[in-house]
């Protein structure tokens, strides 16, 4: 019997606006890999229990997975009781199961998840009585004379300036090309000094190489087992992958286009950024710690611990730090590379995932997966929100377009205006998006498809 664990964060979930969102973590154990279904189902009846959820109000995040040793995935289910259902609690099972096995062996290691569904609100007070016509002829009379003359002054003071653009280019707002890669592309960075855009394949254990001059992979690099995350360093012609089901993160030496180096971090990396100034190498790992690791992926030089599951990391070149994203217990550490410690900790929305730099003002752009928004992080430690689509994963910023590109669950890019802090637009993609990067010196955005093993390239219309 293989060893399949489930956890969730939270035992009890609340529907808000007709849905509640839950992070399901399941754990493989090492023996080998699996192909794993996790399931909802409904519990044991109990005298006195709540009532049981119907298993037809849940949404799984792809249920089925393919799972290496020793790993754990966070999936996302979204349950939607139908209007009227009445106001109370309804429990829920989670399973996780092989996929060559019966729920019912893994039904004692399920856990069960108390929904709660509250009371309709009452309806909206009637309208107030019309005003009599006096009044809004009154209304009118003054509306003109103020706008008679707000015209005069207008026009003695001659036109008004034309504002200034703070953008050097517009936002991308359509996809133009779709470009098919491995299996589930998990991970997407570019390198500044060529342009080719680098594409970890979770499944196939291989980097797409994209030439952004004809729109397609020209080549596949061999890299560790089940790659998420990826980062370049143009300094050194040097791409870093995080082989999450293999423990290590390699090093492709660009020029030669092979894994060269591998070090062992002790833990499942997952997101990748460089230290610029040492070209040193910081992984996040599933067990809360930093992997800090040497040139060319040369070794496991030090960990630093930070939050709980901590998932996106990036650097802030305004201040010298870097901030990751710690999705199991909603922060963010603001970690000082000297120092190699947590000199800040930040709160943020719940299961933040992806975080992005502006790097003008040094702004932190924060993906909150369960929050449906975007925390933003001034450098005095302020923190502002933004709302965007369902369940966002990742997010970049294009400091040419004065915008940021958010990843949602819901197959969406949603751009933010960061002269005004709010969403101007909202682009279609494809299957389960899960990474984006955008190209510094075209403004072109890259997103993978997971579920499409595909790449949704995306420019200004």
């Amino acid at each position: 019997m293989s060893e399949i664990s489930v956890s969730l964060a939270s035992p009890q979930a609340e529907v808000v606006q007709g849905r509640a969102v839950v992070a399901v973590s399941v754990t493989l154990g090492p023996a080998r890999s699996e192909r794993v279904v996790l399931g909802v189902f409904r519990p044991l009846a109990v005298p006195g229990a709540p009532h049981a959820a119907d298993p037809s109000w849940a949404v799984v995040e792809r249920p089925l997975r393919e799972m290496v040793a020793g790993a754990t995935e966070q999936v996302v289910v979204t349950f939607a009781p139908p209007a009227g259902t009445p106001a109370g609690t309804y429990d829920a099972k989670f399973i996780a199961y092989p996929a060559d096995a019966a729920p019912e062996e893994y039904a004692e290691r399920g856990q069960v998840l108390r929904l709660v569904v509250p009371a309709t609100p009452p309806p909206p007070p009637p309208p107030r009585r019309r005003l009599p016509w006096w009044v809004w002829a009154l209304a009118g009379v003054v509306l003109l004379a103020v706008v008679g003359v707000t015209v005069y002054l207008l026009t003695r003071a001659g036109p008004a300036p034309e504002p200034e653009p703070t953008a050097a280019r517009p936002p991308v707002s359509v996809v133009t090309t779709t470009v098919p890669v491995g299996p589930w592309p998990a991970g997407v960075a570019i390198e500044p000094g060529t342009g080719l855009v680098y594409v970890t394949s979770r499944d196939g254990s291989i980097v797409s190489v994209i030439d952004p001059a004809v729109r397609a992979v020209v080549q596949e690099l061999g890299t560790g087992q089940g790659p998420i995350g990826v980062a370049a360093d143009p300094n050194n012609g040097l791409v870093y992958t995080a082989d999450q089901g293999g423990g290590t993160v390699a090093a492709i030496d660009i020029a030669s286009g092979g894994a060269f180096a591998q070090a062992d971090v002790g833990g499942a990396p997952f997101g990748l950024a460089v230290e610029p100034s040492t070209h040193r190498v910081w992984a996040t790992l599933e067990d809360g710690r930093l992997a800090v690791v040497g040139v060319s992926a040369a070794g496991l030089e030090d960990s630093v611990a930070v939050g709980a599951a901590p998932r996106g990391i990036a650097w802030n070149d305004v201040d010298g730090r870097f901030y990751v994203a710690n999705q199991g217990d909603g922060t963010v550490s603001v970690v000082d590379p000297s120092a190699r410690a947590v000199v800040a900790t930040i709160d943020v929305g719940p299961n933040p995932a992806g975080v992005a730099v502006d790097p003008r003002s040094g702004r932190v752009l924060v993906a909150n997966q369960l929050g449906d928004s975007v925390s933003i992080i001034d450098l005095d430690g302020g923190v502002g929100s933004v709302a965007v689509g369902i369940n966002p994963v990742a997010v970049a910023v294009d400091p040419e377009a004065d915008a940021a590109y958010v990843v949602n669950s819901d197959a969406t890019i949603s751009v933010i205006d960061l002269a005004q802090d709010v969403v101007v637009d909202t682009i279609p993609v494809g299957g389960t998006p899960t990474a984006i990067a955008v190209d510094p010196g075209t403004g072109v955005v890259y997103v993978t498809n997971a579920a499409d093993s595909t790449v949704s390239v995306l420019e200004a219309g």
